[in-house]
């Protein structure tokens, strides 16, 4: 009984974990003058200009121009 306890505390926590870094890696945009967003089958491209502010995940940027590719999760300034 007690290994059975300890192994799903041990998923829940695993499961926490995870759930924690998707948080981190979320994408929120403050300002951009403009946005273009381009659908592809394989990639999600967002391309933002003029007094580009956002954070990617805990990380704050500021830029002219900012190019954000959502499935590689890169961002190109």
């Amino acid at each position: 009984m007690k290994k059975i306890l300890w192994i799903g505390s041990l998923l829940l926590w695993l499961l926490c974990l995870g759930a924690q870094e998707a948080d981190r890696q979320k994408f929120r945009l403050i300002h951009a003058d403009r946005m273009y967003m381009n659908n592809q089958q394989t990639a999600q491209i967002l391309d933002l200009n003029g007094n580009v502010h956002f954070f990617y995940g805990d990380t704050e940027f500021q830029s002219d121009r900012a190019l954000i590719l959502d499935t590689q999760k890169i961002a190109r300034l």
